[in-house]
């Protein structure tokens, strides 16, 4: 019998086992060991043979087995082995086959030293992937479930800045072969607590993948401990594979260190002299020394190394690991990656490279349709335990399960119990827990292990959880696991509502109490806000008056200039910080007009009577504080309905929908009339007076006349006032496409009836945004009677467009959403480029 042999953790359970099929149906057995084994002799050219004795069959039944019969299977298992390789040693077939082998590979081949220079670039690069793979599968678990042509995405970097002037917000992104392009060392400087070992070798899977001006990369992988003096040289230290790739015009070494003795002059001068003696080579420093402090060094200085600092994977990176690996196409690979994204940044989430090689592609593919972040969450807990318990030095290490246990029970007592941990405290906490369990910890050791992976910090001696999503998604767990706590804990009356962690509870398993009492909430307050007619159905609000369509011609030439200007590194500081200045300046004023609007609306009287002017303040306050609370019941009516859809039954679904559609409708019309109260032209007059515009040209002085400031703030004002009215829509409709996105919906969506024209249409966009409705029949019908000159039809416009561009990644759901989206906006002498959107959808499918 002959076939494929898998090495690896054995488990029983059936995700794994799966797994294992996807890569190969004709796997036969699994066994541990001889991997590392066969890895390390192909490297060095060494054969190997292993021969096992089967003692069970990897079950259930494996410990019962070896119990009754007191280990004595074990011991017929390894006999079994031994008197087989016995035998072969004495049989001549199988010793002239090993013969055969050392003539055709290995012995033979005394002449082809590692060293010498005889190997094409095509067998350097094949090896060199050979020996990258080999690396990666060693240090990542989560790749060696891969095929081989798999590849982890690789961070972008970012150049460091001293601490007193950081601002990483607004430096430039890189990449890493475009900065080798310019510079021969650099220095990539990783958090102590960064959860994966393998970014040197990810770096190198990327490099040896790319070309320099035509010239390929050939990267090198050393440990800082392996260069030291006096003999163990650069040389000594780099794989066989490339010891003999001296650069020419045809490729360039790059040798990556991983990690640097910056600490121990003697090795680290050693290195230095090693660096010097390879002129033509590049050299990347990655290592978990904080940055400014590797700057401040003698090494630093000695290499002229550039300091950056690793970052996370940025959207185009994502989209294109996921189109690579998964055989997605374009559109669908940034759907994707826009939620990966998303949900990363939301949750603090620094998906490092191993990270994504645990996504499961049944994952990424269900995120076209609907979010799915309690399965990410549980990728990224479970990285970050394992980086932990691989670094636990202590003879009894507890396991990744019971840290994440020891985890949950903590956030609990931290969030919903409001109890302070200084470290006397966390100590007591960890000894009960120890005791409660039995475990022979030593609890002062076992809590270091915590902060040392950065997952637990001190705060002026109170304990703080230093990563959010990990906080937010054990929290979740705990509480879906116990209703009581949980309801107390997501109390509707709380202004302190956490909404990070009820959307990741309602995925998990929201309690039928909690559901019941939102569903209360949201009826109380579709009474309590009932409107006549919706504002952007009337005429109250005419899009004319809000922008003119050439304004927003102009305002697109600026912002080509801005972006050319930048392109071009011109000096144009001080006119940035000019359109931070007006920027600032208008929302200060925007806010407190804001403030102001309710005072005017529907009360027109002017006393100057104390108690009037009193009364008209409470009024406000009212109003603003209906608003909020219209805000928080439609949010997490949106949360619970999108992220708890498959925990809900059919009815509390339906009723859902429906108090969703309605609260949504309310809270539109009342945000919206909040924000046309503000009186821009008030706003304007101001900005755009003599004194204001003197005022910023003395404190930025330039050659910019005062007509061309005055047009950038009267435009940027007109702007500003369309995103202000339109502004409700787009965050309401856009936040139940994002967060209420569950096909499961569909059904429970397509049953009801909904009152009301403007709710009928929140109806049809939300099932549109489903893709339920293949041709869109609904919206399509509600879109073409809406009334003709309104702003409705330039909003939902945009968001279809929105729809087009970011959300939706069927060919022909597009194209559909493309044609309504024309049709809207005709009535208002509005349009847009549809052919070359059409053909661009198009390209994308090729």
């Amino acid at each position: 019998m002959s076939g494929t042999l898998a090495c690896g953790a054995v488990s029983a359970t059936n995700n794994y086992n799966e797994k294992l099929k996807q890569l190969d149906r004709k796997i036969l057995a699994i066994e541990t060991e001889s991997g590392g084994i066969f890895s390390v002799a192909d490297q060095y050219k060494v054969h190997a043979l292993t021969i096992r004795g089967i003692s069970d069959y990897a079950d259930q039944n494996k410990t019962a087995l070896e119990q009754s019969t007191k280990d004595k299977v074990r011991i017929l298992a390894a006999e079994n082995a031994a008197s087989f390789l016995k035998l072969q040693i004495d049989n001549d077939k199988f010793l002239q086959r090993i013969r055969d082998i050392d003539d055709l590979n290995g012995r033979a081949n005394n002449d082809a030293s590692p060293y010498n220079n005889d190997k094409t670039l095509e067998e350097l690069v094949i090896e060199g992937h050979h020996v990258i793979d080999a690396k990666l599968r060693e240090l990542s678990p989560e790749y060696r479930l891969h095929a081989k042509v798999y590849q982890m995405p690789l961070p972008s970097i970012i150049r460091n800045q001293p601490e007193s002037s950081a601002d990483y917000s607004s430096e430039v992104v890189h990449d890493i072969v475009d900065c080798l392009r310019a510079e021969s060392h650099i220095y990539i400087g990783l958090d102590k607590s960064y959860p994966d070992k393998s970014v040197p070798w990810v770096i190198a899977d990327h490099l040896i993948r790319s070309e320099i001006d035509g010239v390929q990369l050939l990267p090198v992988v050393i440990s800082g401990e392996d260069v030291k003096p006096p003999q163990y040289t650069i040389e000594l230290a780099a794989p066989s594979v490339f010891s003999n790739a001296n650069g020419d015009n045809e490729k360039q070494i790059v040798v990556i260190f991983d990690g640097i003795p910056v600490s121990k002059k003697t090795r680290a001068k050693y290195i230095i002299e090693q660096v010097n003696i390879h002129k033509g080579t590049k050299f990347i420093f990655v290592d978990r020394t904080e940055a400014n402090f590797f700057m401040q060094t003698e090494f630093a200085l000695a290499v002229s190394a550039t300091a950056y600092r690793l970052c996370e994977v940025s959207f185009s990176q994502m989209a294109y690991f996921i189109q690579r690996n998964f055989e997605m196409n374009g559109s669908e690979s940034e759907v994707v990656a826009r939620r990966l994204r998303d949900t990363f940044k939301k949750f603090y989430l620094n998906a490092h490279p191993s990270y994504f090689a645990g996504i499961p592609k049944e994952t990424l593919t269900a995120l076209i349709r609907a979010n799915r972040r309690t399965e990410l969450m549980q990728l990224g807990v479970d990285g970050f335990l394992s980086f932990l318990v691989a670094g636990d030095p202590a003879k009894i290490s507890l396991s990744r399960t019971t840290r994440s246990k020891f985890l949950r029970q903590l956030v609990v007592e931290m969030n919903v119990n409001k109890k302070l941990f200084d470290e006397e405290a966390l100590i007591k906490y960890t000894k009960d827990f120890a005791e409660k369990y039995d475990f022979a910890i030593q609890p002062l050791r076992f809590i270091e292990e915590f902060i040392k992976s950065g997952i637990l910090y001190f705060d002026d001696n109170r304990l703080r959880i230093a990563i959010p999503f990990i906080e937010s998604f054990l929290l979740a767990q705990e509480l879906a696991a116990n209703p009581d706590i949980a309801r107390d804990y997501f109390s509707l009356d709380d202004y302190d509502f956490d909404l990070y962690t009820f959307d990741l509870y309602c995925e998990i398993q929201p309690c039928e109490g909690l559901v019941n009492d939102i569903i209360e909430l949201l009826e109380n307050s579709v009474v309590q806000n009932r409107i006549d007619q919706h504002i952007l159905l009337s005429n109250r609000i005419d899009p004319a008056t809000l922008i003119a369509t050439d304004k927003i011609g102009a305002l697109q030439k600026k912002i080509a200039t801005a972006a050319r200007d930048i392109i071009e590194e011109k000096n144009t500081t001080v006119e940035k910080q000019r359109l931070i200045d007006i920027a600032e300046r208008v929302s200060e004023r925007t806010s407190r007009s804001g403030a102001e609007a309710f005072q005017n609306d529907e009360d027109d009287s002017e006393t100057d009577d104390e108690e009037s002017d009193y009364d008209e303040s409470n009024d406000t306050q009212d109003k603003i504080k209906r608003l909020s609370d219209l805000s928080f019941a439609s949010m997490v009516g949106i949360l619970l309905v999108g992220y708890g859809a498959e925990h809900l039954d059919a009815n509390t679904k339906r009723k859902l929908c429906t108090l969703v559609i309605q609260n949504s409708a309310i809270l539109i019309d009342k945000w919206t009339e909040f924000n046309n109260y503000i009186d821009f032209s008030d706003i304007e007059r101001d900005l755009t007076s003599e004194e204001f515009i003197d005022e910023i040209m003395k404190k930025y002085p330039s050659d910019t006349k005062h007509s061309r400031i005055k047009s950038l703030i009267s435009d940027y004002l007109h702007l500003m006032k369309f995103m202000f009215v339109t502004d409700p829509f787009r965050k309401v409709v856009g936040g139940l496409g994002e967060h209420a996105k569950n096909p499961v919906i569909g059904r429970s969506l397509s049953a009801i009836s909904v009152d009301g024209e403007f709710e009928n249409l929140l109806r049809a966009i939300w099932i549109s945004d489903l893709e339920i409705d293949a041709d869109n029949t609904e919206l399509s019908g509600i879109a073409k009677i809406l009334p003709k000159k309104s702003l409705i039809r330039i909003c939902v416009s945009e968001h279809l467009l929105m729809q087009v561009y970011w959300r939706h990644s069927s060919k022909k759901h597009r194209l559909k959403l493309l044609d309504i989206a024309e049709k809207t906006l005709e009535r208002v002498s509005l349009g847009f480029d549809k052919e070359a959107i059409r053909k661009a959808i198009e390209n994308e499918e090729r």
